[in-house]
């Protein structure tokens, strides 16, 4: 039996029995399994992951060693937002050789298979993700430990919404150029690698790459598309190099001042000039607006007040049709608005049914029209933990470019008592 082949169920690896195939990839394949024997702690009958690497890897030089090195230190992370290794071996299986790693069984999908069915996602879960990737990196670097191929499809959203990275200490353990000569293995990296990994002096890589690599993957589920997407490997590796990708703001303009400058620091080509650790990124996401990092950000250079008519960010590919008499209505009760008449207008409809397109565009009308006016736009995840008035604290922090509303209103009317 050929190992690169599928396994069938039934098939014992050392301590643990397959059940099922989970997927494939450059590296290996990876099955469902169970305990067979204790082994790590774990008892019999537990559910875990266990991958199986391609055996050619046996072939390089030193491999088996440094696997069974890195593999042992990613044994000792443990982690919420880290994918545990358990147990790690070399053995035979028929008449060859193989190599597994147990890993925790997480009962969910990556972040890559979510991706490719909802399409973009709203600032509010990029600012959840981002905020659970850096505590997982964060945990990886205390151990001094990169991970080197930080993407959506090493990341794992579970069940109940838990997000985790995997792939620790196998992802570290191919030379760059080893992995390029595997056909496909690195072309898909590549697109979140950070500048220093292509290095010809082949300088040293620190954490500071895995911050830029987050970087990349925050810009691709808000925009959907890569900031280096190229036809050809050559022409992604001169974008990663040497082109600093449009600020998310200028993309998909109802993203917050805050986190377009914060992801544009991460995709920094120099890397001292990225966010200095994952810890901070942390601490960074957590604040938001609020944070240290911002109020210096903000402070030393001006974030431009005046929102785009587009605040809201919906896709214009075609005029919209047959949505005149709700055109109108808008506009009659903008108008008694703007005479000084209290107005409030719900707009209401099935998910899908072009809510926002229609708001989109009346106020791109407006804008058109010339008309003095303000337009706030603000949102939160479903499912995120967001309260009644979560969506309006957003729109006003991204109005007042990150201010609370209580600084906002005190640098306009300094003379009004505090409330």
């Amino acid at each position: 039996m050929m190992i690169s082949a599928p396994l069938p169920p039934g098939t014992v690896v050392g301590r643990f029995r397959i059940t099922a195939e989970i997927g494939s990839g450059g590296m290996g394949r990876v099955y469902r399994a169970e305990v067979i024997d204790a082994v790590a702690g774990l008892r019999a009958g537990t559910e875990v992951a266990l991958k199986i690497l391609h055996p050619h890897l046996l072939r390089v030089p030193g491999f088996f060693k440094r696997f069974l090195r890195e593999g042992e230190t990613g044994k000792r992370i443990r982690h919420p937002n880290v994918v545990a290794t358990y147990d790690l071996d070399g053995i035979k299986v028929g008449e060859e050789t193989v190599l597994y790693m147990a890993m925790e069984y997480v009962a969910g999908r990556t972040l890559w298979a979510i991706f490719q069915e909802l399409g973009k996602i709203p600032e509010d879960y990029a600012r959840h993700l981002g905020r659970e990737l850096a505590r997982g990196l964060a945990a990886i670097h205390e151990m001094g430990v990169v991970h080197r191929d930080v993407k959506p499809e090493n990341i794992l959203v579970a069940a109940d919404r838990a997000v985790k990275l995997m792939d620790l200490g196998v992802v570290r353990l191919v030379d760059e150029d080893l992995r390029l000569s595997i056909t496909g293995a690195f072309v898909g990296s590549a697109l979140y690698a950070a500048p220093e990994q292509f290095n010809a002096s082949g300088g040293a890589v620190d954490a500071r790459a895995d911050l830029y690599s987050l970087g990349v993957v925050l810009y691709e589920l808000m925009t959907d598309v890569g900031p280096h997407d190229a036809p050809d490997l050559a022409s992604i590796l001169s974008k990663v190099v040497t082109e600093m990708p449009a600020p998310l703001i200028e993309v998909e303009p109802g993203i917050s001042p805050f986190f377009s400058e914060l992801v544009q620091t991460l995709l920094a080509k120099n890397r001292d000039e990225r966010v200095g650790s994952a810890a901070e990124l942390v601490e960074i996401l957590t604040d938001g607006e609020e944070s240290e990092w911002w109020k210096r950000r903000r402070a030393g250079h001006a974030v431009g007040r005046e929102r785009s008519a587009a605040a809201i960010g919906v896709e214009r590919a075609t005029p919209l049709i047959g949505r005149d008499v709700e055109l109108a209505r808008l506009r009659s009760v903008f108008e008694r608005a703007a005479a000084g008449e209290r107005q409030i207008v719900f707009v209401e409809g099935e998910e899908g049914i072009g809510k926002s397109r229609l708001v989109d565009e009346f106020v791109a009308r407006l804008g058109t029209d010339d008309a003095q006016f303000h337009f706030l736009c603000g949102a939160f995840a479903p499912g995120s933990a967001a309260t009644a008035s979560s969506a309006f604290d957003v729109a006003f922090r991204r109005f007042f470019d990150g201010q609370s509303l209580t600084e906002a209103l005190r640098s306009r009317f300094p003379g009004a008592p505090a409330a």
